[in-house]
């Protein structure tokens, strides 16, 4: 299997992935950044089928992790119990690993090929990846400590990363 195909795998097991989290998910909230995740994957295997038959790849911009502070404030102003069974923690820190491999793949295909239009694309893979990470970091965080979590907006780590702009 070549690149592209092994890239395009793995894109669409990561949205079918969001897809069933955001269905199983009880809180809004998650539900929704779920369905982000999930979009911007599909985003993400457009942009490598493209690359694949030898057209420019694009990427359209993205504001995730500034929706997902946007979607965990208005969390924190709702009152209620946020409760979460074990398996969700669990599932959460392996899709977190995920966008971990993800990453690195595509860092690591960005220093193998050799069109430089491919290497852009790539390297802005490997960064939006990086910020699923960062977006999964916060959900772990929140659902293995609801309350503090919302209680503390200083344990959101967004705004280090969504004020670089927009991929």
């Amino acid at each position: 299997m070549d690149i592209f195909e092994f890239a395009k795998e793995k894109e669409k097991i990561s949205e079918e992935n969001y897809r069933k989290l955001s269905e199983e998910t009880e809180n809004e909230g998650l539900h929704k950044i779920f369905v982000m995740l999930a979009n911007e994957e599909t985003s993400h295997y457009t942009a490598i089928e493209a690359m694949h038959n030898n057209e420019i790849a694009e990427i359209p911009p993205s504001d995730i992790l500034n929706d997902a502070k946007k979607i965990f404030d208005s969390m924190r102003k709702k009152t209620g119990e946020f409760n979460f069974k074990m398996d969700e923690v669990t599932v959460y820190k392996k899709a977190r690993q995920l966008e971990i491999e993800s990453e690195m793949f595509y860092r690591q295909k960005a220093q193998e090929v050799g069109d430089v239009n491919q290497k852009d694309t790539f390297l802005k893979l490997a960064e939006m990846e990086h910020r699923h990470y960062i977006m999964l970091e916060n959900i772990y965080s929140f659902v293995e400590k609801p309350q503090y979590f919302l209680e503390n907006a200083e344990m959101y780590r967004f705004d280090d990363y969504s004020t670089e702009g927009t991929l």
